[in-house]
């Protein structure tokens, strides 16, 4: 079950990630359906069905799964669904992808000045994350004995301790790490090292008025570079209330992964900054591909690019960021192996395995 899930015409792209996990189950034989909440018809997509709540309560069927998988669990939805559903399922999978067990105005940055913060809005979203916390405190250890619990990263597996304040000892052994996978497309290219390159650098940001991507540190760096040319493929109204860089070319759009490859084969070096993450896929998707990638120096992208050799991460501070010696270094070792660590066979396959495993013992 998850709270959106993409539709046949293409929109709600964000959690694409659910899908690509389904279908995997799909092909190698497991019976799956979505539960998703923010729809009010049925729809079928690449063979997987998806229904909605209503269809959910009318159905005869309640009783026919052995698991349930919850993406991203939120106390608006899920928490009820499993108060009055959980007895029917024999195993709980819940999927932990970030904003679900963090205290938001805590861990995320501010948001840009043009986003006028309503504080009634503050204080409601810091009420609902310490009620949510409680809540998975108390109920997340009940259900420890027929449940996993599964993290993107050992970066947000520790917020989570943190933020529930549940005891490691009660659920640590039935917790796992296992990243989200790259879109197969990034499997099976690789970086074209001899191509003509249109730009220097590129950033790929779908949600572009989020501080949490620095693309105020991206005008900072342009505006510091003018030797240099950017492209920045995203949305939002941030350029309607800052001053856009006369090299900085933006595509307004959300393109489908083999358009933004072709972009990427244009282009030298991504440069992808954050301020926070639980894991940030496109950046792995990129670095997997053995393109040369700068990201920020965090605690996450530590930990999640730490088997790359053409990654660079620096300070979100432009003033402090030298693109000149970086573009050098990280072109001097191209071109670069292809590493595997985010592919299917390291990710959505330990998935796979862990569902299996839950049934091992079944006659």
């Amino acid at each position: 079950m998850a709270e959106t899930y993409p539709l046949p015409d293409g929109r709600v792209r964000t959690s694409n990630y659910f899908h690509e996990r389904n279908k995997y189950y799909k092909e190698n034989g497991l019976e799956v359906k979505v539960l998703n909440f923010s729809v009010s018809e049925c729809y079928t997509l690449d063979g997987i069905c998806v229904i909605s709540y209503s269809a959910w309560k009318k159905s005869e069927e309640k009783d026919n799964y052995d698991v349930l998988i919850s993406h991203a669990p939120n106390i608006k939805h899920h928490l009820p669904f499993l108060l009055g559903n959980e007895h029917r399922f024999k195993y709980i999978l819940f999927f932990f992808h970030g904003q679900e067990v963090l205290k938001i105005n805590e861990i995320y940055p501010k948001p840009y000045s043009f986003q006028k913060q309503d504080a009634i809005k503050v204080v409601a979203r810091n009420v609902y994350d310490s009620f949510k916390l409680s809540v998975w405190k108390y109920y997340l250890p009940q259900l420890r004995k027929k449940s996993d619990y599964i993290f993107v990263s050992n970066s947000l597996k520790e917020q989570f301790f943190d933020g529930t304040k549940i005891r490691n000892s009660l659920i640590e052994e039935k917790c796992h790490v296992i990243s989200n996978g790259i879109g197969k497309e990034f499997e099976s290219v690789r970086f074209d090292v001899c191509s003509e390159k249109e730009f220097d650098f590129i950033t790929i940001r779908s949600n572009m008025d989020s501080s949490t991507y620095c693309i105020d540190v991206l005008c900072k760096l342009a505006e510091k570079y003018q030797e240099y040319t950017f492209l920045l493929i995203g949305a939002g109204r941030f350029f309607d209330y800052y001053e856009k860089p006369e090299n900085l070319t933006i595509i307004n759009a959300t393109l489908s992964h083999a358009e933004l490859i072709k972009k990427l084969q244009i282009s030298r070096v991504a440069l992808m900054l954050t301020k926070n993450d639980t894991q940030g896929v496109m950046s792995c998707e990129i670095a997997s591909t053995g393109m040369p990638l700068i990201t920020s120096d965090i605690k996450v992208c530590r930990e999640v690019f730490s088997c790359f050799e053409n990654v660079k991460l620096v300070e979100n501070n432009a003033n402090r960021i030298n693109l000149v010696k970086i573009i050098e270094e990280l072109e001097s070792g191209l071109p670069y192996e292809k590493v595997r660590n985010y592919y299917s066979e390291n990710t959505v396959n330990k998935e796979y395995d862990l569902i299996k495993k839950l049934f091992r013992d079944e006659p």
